[in-house]
């Protein structure tokens, strides 16, 4: 089996599709002889990145035998593979890359985007809004991840020290952000919400692009910003830190018209190192935590469920029922989210494509 997969998520840029890129990526290779076009920038490029993209398919086509598209909008690639190379096309969806909400994307999407042989979902929230706009095959690969290391609290905290600038106290109890701060990801809404109302022995580290300012702004009571510790962006190396130095981690997510949340692999990226994940049952998010193995997921936009949980998991009421957790979180993810279990699923859906001619 012979492939090509084309995607415009890739490292060194940060993000949950370059993440599931770089991995499939990495493990293609395990079940077939495989091409990579792939781009790390700026999407501002992106017009002549897909230029660049069509002319080193057409001098690859005669030796590949499926294409993979990253996202959906990378389509007019497929689309010409697909009509004019005669070649089978799997898409991946992530489900932004479907509910971006304006116009002319969407009539975009409803010319180059239909009748590939194969869509592949991150989740079933993703599969279900790609079913409602009526594409079909789909199928569902759940993202994965590698093995991590998992490094003791203290050390974590104690290594992260030259980040934050400062040393947490020994008793803290840290809640933990990682990405941009959208409205989607609800970070907004729980430092208004949820986060003056939690035990003075909480403090929250949040990291990601977003300006500082603008996050600390976000706080209206001055007492708190002793608790609050914006780290910025945290470089590829000391992520594997920042999880371990958590106690616990945070995915807020409320709904956004337009803007869904298609999985949430930071969810299993903190969870593999064996710190749970407190999260809004919603959308992806569902698939990415194992309620009471993982993590806990409550209502979204709830701040007495969310403010209740952080009290009782902090408390030494709740502290059993936290280490136990912690103890098999990365176990449990592992078992579920491993390359080695994902990779024979885009097997299974790859395989016939390479034996049989393309759909007309």
């Amino acid at each position: 089996m012979r492939v090509l997969f084309i995607t415009r998520k890739f490292p060194p840029r940060l993000g949950g599709m370059e993440t599931l890129s770089k991995g499939l990526a990495d493990n293609l290779p395990q079940i077939a002889t495989t091409r990579l076009f792939t781009y790390g920038g700026s999407q501002l490029w992106l017009p002549f990145v897909m230029f660049g993209f069509w002319i080193r398919m057409l001098f690859a086509a005669p030796s590949v035998e499926i294409v993979i598209l990253g996202d959906a909008v990378l389509s007019p690639l497929g689309w010409f593979a697909k009509k004019v190379l005669r070649k089978p096309v799997v898409c991946l969806v992530h489900g932004l890359d479907l509910t971006y909400p304006p116009t002319l994307y969407q009539a975009y999407l409803r010319v180059f985007s239909f009748g590939f042989d194969a869509y592949i979902c991150n989740s079933r929230a993703t599969q279900k809004e790609a079913r409602r706009r009526g594409y079909n095959p789909l199928n569902i690969a759940l993202p994965a991840i590698d093995q991590t290391e998992e490094i003791p609290t203290q050390d974590a905290r104690r290594l992260l020290t030259p980040i934050l600038h400062e040393t947490l106290p020994h008793d803290a109890f840290v809640l933990g952000f990682l990405g941009r701060a959208s409205k989607r990801k609800g970070l907004s809404w729980f430092l208004k919400n949820v986060f003056p109302h939690t035990p003075e022995h909480v403090h929250l580290l949040v990291a990601g692009s977003t300006p500082k300012e603008e996050i600390l702004n976000l706080i209206s009571d001055p007492s708190l910003l002793s608790r609050l510790h914006v780290v910025g962006r945290i470089p590829d190396e000391m992520q594997s830190l920042f999880f371990s130095s958590l106690d616990l981690f945070l995915m807020p997510n409320i709904a956004v018209q337009g803007d869904q949340e298609g999985f949430g692999i930071v969810a299993i990226e903190a969870s593999s190192h064996g710190t749970p994940v407190l999260a809004a049952d919603l959308e992806g998010i569902q698939d990415a935590v194992q309620q009471g193995q993982t993590g806990w997921l409550v209502t979204s936009e709830d701040a007495g469920a969310f403010g209740d949980a952080i009290r009782h998991l902090s408390s030494p009421i709740g502290a059993d029922e936290l280490e136990t957790v912690r103890h098999y979180c990365s176990k449990n993810t592992l078992q579920r989210f491993s390359w080695k279990k994902r990779i024979m699923e885009y097997q299974r859906i790859l395989s016939p494509l390479a034996s049989s001619r393309p759909q007309e």
